[in-house]
């Protein structure tokens, strides 16, 4: 259901959150299909996206607390 004219996008979207997270250290293991740590990520330039994409969905299904981001989720459909 993803525009393939916009796969590169996503993927630039994605990659910038990653690197711009600084709770997540270097060797931290976010993409967990291909095992890829927080700094493979950065320094990566080409990406299968049905891996990568599911790959970080593993990551935030098991390792990320999304309880009370009310606020969070507030400022950013408003």
């Amino acid at each position: 259901m993803l525009d393939s004219n916009k796969n590169s996008l996503i993927v630039l979207a994605l990659k910038d959150i990653i690197a711009s997270d600084d709770t997540i250290e270097p060797e931290t293991n976010v993409e967990k299909v291909n095992n890829m740590t927080k700094e493979d990520i950065v320094s990566c330039n080409s990406f299968v996206l049905e891996d990568f994409l599911g790959g970080i969905f593993l990551y935030t299904v098991l390792n990320v607390e999304n309880r009370n981001c009310e606020n969070s989720v507030r400022e950013i459909i408003e």
